[in-house]
């Protein structure tokens, strides 16, 4: 029997949940190879093959679909993982027969309390908080590659949330430090912020529920959210959520 090959392109919730969702409902029939970025050294187990490491740009995916006789690509990358996003567009664009779906988890909406404040990137973000958070806590939920933009703020103390700890050299002069993989409880984001006097927050709009808890704190403690801006949608099929990426598949493979 021949086996259609998928690559999911994962390290997202929505990546895991794919490969769950596939091996169950199609078997045999497809089989899933999930890839990792490699960023983060602790990952959860994924159902069906798995690969670590980059590609080598969009030539070396390119020669990896052709030489693993891909015939679907579902991105569940992080919705800020601009860089793949590109290449693997432009990679099966060069490879004959190939397929690319990409998931794209809804924005987070402010709501009526939030106090948004909306920066373009990393750096901007940094410069709005030297405007009005000096000497008080700011909780960054930015990811650990992302630290050293902040290392400006010398006034500010940071508590930045991360899934390993970071070996950056270039960080804030006065940082701490929580390790955990969401999803994050609504009680214990409220204890965080409790615990440590939170006056603003930074993060990512990265969309999704499972990181969403922080935003409703935030607005029950009246404080500012600075709100750092996807980058552009990726050019291609793009669909909001894992029910509606198995859809396309299914409509694929019926062709």
């Amino acid at each position: 029997m021949y086996k259609q090959k998928t690559l999911i392109l994962g390290g997202s919730t929505e990546g895991f949940l794919l490969a769950q969702r596939i091996n169950s409902t199609y078997g045999e029939a497809v089989e899933t190879v999930t890839s990792f970025a490699g960023i983060t050294k602790i990952r959860r187990a994924v159902v069906g093959c798995s690969r670590v490491g980059g590609f080598g740009g969009v030539q070396g995916l390119a020669s990896y679909l052709q030489t693993e006789n891909i015939s679907y690509v579902m991105d569940a990358t992080h919705p800020f993982a601009a860089q793949i996003k590109r290449n693997v567009a432009e990679a099966v664009r060069s490879v004959q027969g190939v397929k690319l779906v990409h998931v794209l988890r809804p924005e987070w909406q402010a709501q009526t309390g939030d106090e948004w404040l909306l920066a373009g990137d990393m750096a901007q973000a940094a410069h709005c908080l030297n405007g009005f958070a000096k000497n008080s806590t700011v909780f960054l939920a930015v990811g650990r590659k992302e630290l050293a933009a902040f290392s400006g703020c010398g006034s500010i103390d940071f508590l930045a949330r991360v899934i390993d700890p970071p070996q950056e050299r270039e960080l804030p002069s006065k940082i701490s430090f929580i390790v955990g993989r969401g999803p994050f409880g609504l009680e214990a984001e409220r204890a965080l912020f409790a615990a440590h006097d939170i006056a603003a927050v930074v993060c990512k709009n990265s969309g999704g529920d499972g990181a969403s808890a922080k935003l409703q704190v935030a607005r029950e403690r009246k404080i500012p959210v600075v709100m750092v801006r996807r980058p552009e949608v990726p050019t291609g099929k793009c669909v909001s959520d894992v029910g509606a990426a198995l859809d396309w598949l299914e409509q694929e493979m019926s062709r």
